[in-house]
């Protein structure tokens, strides 16, 4: 299964007897911890090679709760990070945080077009400030005029139907799968 998270997308292995739909969140092995995303595809054959991470788990209400949270924390972050950034390492613009679903690691996407930074000062100091592992990537998606950090986590109460190309027929939703889609198609 393919499992979108907020800046990219992985493949991992769904374990035996658990049925997934496109548009679940899901609870998944992260970089030494848990992650969360949302399924983006179904396949009907392994792959050529060995996939390493699984699925642990279809997300709960509460996970849903606190990846709203994350999102809110992740953009107060992201301003914090861009004064400190301001301070340590000039030209550099913060594009985006995305916590690892259990905080263990925090990715920085930044972009710094034909400029060298060194951003080994700022990643101690962030260190020290949150606790958790920093990871730092020159973000080079396709973002446009739009910044990606403002993307969030909203509660709708509209239920959308993802249609996946070779996946098998949708299962009918489960009662709290509206609430968890809602938030997983606004990631």
């Amino acid at each position: 299964v393919m499992v979108a998270h907020k800046f990219d997308s992985q493949r991992y292995v769904v374990p035996k007897g658990v049925e997934l739909a496109a548009g679940d969140l899901v609870v998944v092995d992260g970089d030494r911890g848990m992650n969360l995303g949302v399924v983006e595809r179904l396949f009907n054959k392994a792959p050529h090679y060995k996939v390493e991470n699984n699925v642990v788990r279809i997300a709960s209400e509460q996970d849903c709760e606190a990846l709203r949270q994350q999102r809110l924390d992740e953009e107060a972050v992201r301003l914090d990070v861009q004064a400190l950034a301001d301070t340590l390492a000039p030209k550099m613009n913060i594009r985006g945080i995305e916590y690892q679903f259990d905080r263990q690691k925090m990715t920085i996407f930044y972009s710094a077009p034909g400029v060298h930074v060194d951003f080994r000062r700022l990643q101690r100091v962030l260190y020290s400030r949150y606790g958790c592992r920093i990871w730092i990537k020159d973000y080079k998606g396709e973002v446009g005029e739009e910044d990606i950090s403002n993307q969030s986590v909203t509660s709708t109460s509209t239920h959308h139907h993802h249609t996946v190309p070779h996946a098998h027929p949708p299962k009918q939703p489960r009662e709290d799968s509206k609430r968890r889609k809602s938030v997983a198609e606004n990631m």
